[in-house]
């Protein structure tokens, strides 16, 4: 079929169908659609072309396309179905009255197409917006849903932040909730504890993706720089944006990164940061929707951040009210010591604990040592380590978050676990006015584990603890000054009443034996069994004398003190001694390391006069429960007798009761030509740091 006259073109026919129906077109578009947006002379031509190709060959294959062709144009929000087919109508009108030929039967036929081909196209494009519509109904009806499921996660977090001021479950809650509000694979939550760095506090998001959990520099990491202008920052492609630092990506695979700031009461706390693996993942929506969301988690944050500091101050108050207590309560250094540390160790970590105090020489006492929940023995008369000594020589707290980057660190002394390593370091001085008298120190397994307001509450306890330290000390040197006043009273009246009175004893009976005659039976043997008596009891006297004015132990631990004694007994060639010592013991009381070494030494004495042998093991072992002492000689033993015990051998009396004041055990064993063993026993409980003037009750060794 041809158009109307040969002479005329289908483009032509096209065109002038097109412009005849135009105006009409134009105005029912513009009823919804805004018709400046779109070529309207484009799409009728189009148009027009088609129905006169559909026409002229009979065919309405190329219309399928044409309306395919229009679906960038029903995509737009302004679509609306009614206007599109006044459209085609209008081009109908123009089409029958364009398409005029000279047969009325070729002109009715002609138009009968026209009208099929108007039919067809009213049929597919209401069959293509009836799919339209029911695809943005299907979006809207998903878009609700995702609408409720953000509103619900929303809500869970506002309920949060009234109903739970736990901290960490408000912040895995944040995390999990973030997840599923703008459908990531990673979210991480940072605090700005201080002012440098952005600390991970807790991160959710795909088991298979590996977070770090490194802090991030403020100053020059894109979080920083969202935390700084409070301001969002979304990076399309991690890998090609200039602004991320890939040292600082949360996860390796992630391509994409949207990072919002936290603000509670106008003031920047941190920043959530969402991570995916595809490019480009977060929309404008997204962006939006976190913002709104960190708004509530921020606040939620921040409650639950004020909850804890509120119970945290209160749990200090109740600390310094302890340790106050202290100072007026207890004049015991162990006591003291002991409640130091449990209740630090309430406030902040401490795998590793020390107490040092400060000597005239410049050197330290390390008096108490713990190093995972166990107790080491003193260590004394050493040098601060460089890491340590900084809270001395300035007076100020010394914090250490990776003691290992200290330059001197490896010439440091080594204390408790040498298997174990604490990273984290937290020091302060104990001070007397200006005057430093020692140091405090709590210490971590873990890096970065103490802050400022941890050092100053360890340094307001610090200051409590060494007016109470200082009273324990000058309450002991008090007592150690009236028992050596005492001590050398006692060694006076011995020297100046009972010595001197046996010397005058001695002196009459050395007369009286040169006066009786050399064969005299009767009389001489009483007199020179009399002189030996007179001149063993005076040695004893003296000894006596000797012991009292000195002290037992003279600033010595146990060990070395026996060392000391057994060097000196080698020295005198009376005997040889094998001494089986350990490397080291617990940390033993005062007063039980002077009981030990009084009846050790009266031991090797009682050996001197009376074993006549040639050697004595000395052996000296702990187990859990117990602290052993055993001594033995391979001498002449002799025959054990209460009476004559008590009656001849007072040394002997003297250590059994010198072991049940310290609650411990006293046992000998000789057998005349076998020698003698003595061991001497204290339970571990007992021995252990526990001052008393009365032996304990078997409650008391038990809690001690």
């Amino acid at each position: 079929m041809t158009p109307p006259d040969g002479a005329i073109s289908r483009d032509s026919l096209a065109e002038a169908i097109a412009n005849r129906a135009l105006p009409d077109v134009r105005n029912a578009l513009s009823k919804s659609w805004n018709v400046d947006q779109f070529d309207l002379d484009e799409g009728a031509i189009r148009y027009a072309a088609t129905l006169v190709h559909a026409v002229t060959e009979e065919s309405f294959e190329p219309l399928q396309h044409f309306v395919e062709g229009m679906d960038g144009y029903w995509q737009t929000d302004q679509f609306a179905i009614h206007p599109i087919i006044e459209g085609v109508f209008s081009i109908e009108d123009a089409a029958h009255h364009e398409w005029q030929l000279e047969d009325a039967q070729e002109t009715a036929r002609t138009h009968g197409i026209i009208t099929e081909f108007t039919r067809r196209v009213v049929s597919m494009l209401s069959e293509r917006s009836v799919s339209i519509i029911l695809e943005r109904l299907h979006a809207q009806v998903e878009g609700h849903r995702e609408g409720e499921r953000r509103l619900l996660s929303l809500q869970r977090v506002s309920t949060s932040m009234v109903s739970d001021l736990d901290q960490d479950r408000t912040l895995q809650l944040i995390a999990d909730e973030a997840l599923r509000l703008i459908d990531s694979d990673t979210i991480i939550i940072r605090i700005a504890e201080d002012s440098d760095a952005l600390a991970f506090v807790i991160g959710s998001g795909n088991e298979g993706l590996v977070i770090r959990k490194g802090g991030l520099p403020i100053d020059s990491s894109l979080s920083g720089e969202v935390l700084r202008s409070r301001t969002p920052a979304y990076v399309e492609d991690i890998r090609t944006d200039p602004r991320v630092n890939l040292d600082f990506v949360h996860v390796p695979q992630s391509r994409s990164l949207l990072i919002v700031p936290l603000v509670a009461r106008e003031r920047a706390i941190g920043v959530i940061s969402a991570t995916s693996t595809r490019i480009d993942a977060f929309s404008a929506q997204d962006i939006s929707l976190l913002s709104l969301f960190a708004d509530q988690a921020a606040s939620a944050m921040e409650n639950a951040r004020l909850f804890v500091q509120a119970h945290q101050q209160i749990s200090e108050l109740e600390v310094l009210h302890r340790v106050a207590q202290l100072v007026t309560s207890s004049l015991d250094l162990e006591q003291i010591f002991q409640t130091l540390y449990e209740e630090i160790a309430q406030l902040m970590p401490a795998d590793a604990f020390l107490i040092a105090l400060a000597r005239p020489d410049g050197l330290h006492d390390f008096e108490f040592i713990v190093d995972g929940d166990q107790r080491f023995p003193p260590r004394r008369a050493l040098p601060l380590s460089p890491v340590l000594s900084e809270a001395i020589a300035n007076g100020e707290m010394s914090i250490h978050r990776n003691v290992t980057n200290h330059p001197k660190y490896k010439r440091a002394n080594r204390f408790g676990h040498l298997d174990r390593q604490c990273l984290s370091v937290l020091a302060v001085p104990l001070m007397r006015g200006d005057q430093v008298i020692g140091m405090i120190s709590a210490q971590s397994y873990v890096e970065h584990d103490y802050r400022d307001p941890e050092a100053r509450m360890l340094r307001t306890i610090a200051n409590h603890a060494a007016i109470a330290i200082e009273h324990a000390r000058l309450y002991r040197e008090a007592q150690n000054v009236a028992i050596a006043e005492e001590r050398a009273r006692l060694a006076r009246e011995i020297h100046d009443t009972l010595a001197q009175g046996l010397i005058g004893v001695i002196l009459c009976l050395e007369r009286l034996d040169l006066a009786i005659p050399a064969d005299d039976g009767r009389y001489r043997p009483w007199v020179e069994r009399a002189l030996e008596q007179s001149r063993s009891s005076l040695e004893e006297a003296r000894r006596s004398v000797r012991d009292l004015r000195a002290a037992p132990l003279e600033g010595r631990g146990l060990l070395e003190a026996v060392a000391n004694l057994v060097a000196e007994i080698e020295d005198s060639s009376m005997f040889t001694v094998d001494a089986r010592l350990p490397a080291s013991l617990p940390p033993i009381s005062a007063r039980v390391e002077t009981a030990l070494f009084r009846v050790i030494q009266e031991a090797i004495s009682n050996v001197g006069k009376h074993a006549e042998c040639q050697s004595v093991s000395l052996t000296m072992r702990t187990s859990n429960t117990t602290l052993l002492v055993e001594i033995q000689d391979d001498g002449v033993g002799f025959v054990r007798n209460d009476g004559a015990e008590n009656a001849g051998h007072y040394g002997l009396t003297t250590m059994h009761e010198r072991m049940l004041q310290i609650g411990g055990r006293l046992d000998i064993v000789s057998i005349p030509g076998n020698g003698t063993s003595i061991k001497a026993t204290v339970p571990v409980p007992i021995a252990v740091h526990r001052e008393t003037n009365d032996r304990p009750s078997d409650t008391e060794s038990d809690s001690s």
